[in-house]
């Protein structure tokens, strides 16, 4: 089952995976461009911490029934058109990158958590 360093450890990789192609994309078209570590590591950083949100809001306090709403299929599909609905389209660049930051890490931890015997709840 994965405990808080495996959701912290994956929503860090994302964080980190979508900056890094992010630099990468502007470095193709701006070659002298240099890398920036520091966006790199707060991208991380929120990643890590968005990860971790759905055992924030929803502890397990020892009790492996703990998932509720913040641990189901339906917030998956909340989460998911938040970062990707066409109302996100309006929203200013650096909102959409942080929610998208946001969104996906979130969902890694949800993936993670589908993936054990427990999996999700629909609702």
């Amino acid at each position: 089952m994965p405990n808080f360093n495996t959701h912290l450890m994956a929503g860090i990789t994302v964080g980190v995976g979508m900056n890094v192609a992010k630099q990468w994309g502007e470095k193709a078209m701006e070659p002298q461009k240099r890398f920036d570590w520091g966006e790199m590591l707060i991208w991380g950083g929120i990643g890590g911490a968005a990860a971790c949100l759905p055992d924030l809001l929803e502890p397990s306090t020892n009790n492996p029934n703990h998932r509720g709403f913040f641990h189901s299929v339906v917030i998956a599909a909340v989460v998911l058109y938040s970062i990707k609905g066409k109302h996100s389209r309006g929203l200013p660049p650096a909102f959409k990158v942080f929610l998208s930051i946001v969104g996906y890490s979130y969902l890694s931890h949800l993936a993670l958590d589908a993936l054990t015997p427990r999996s999700l709840r629909f609702i």
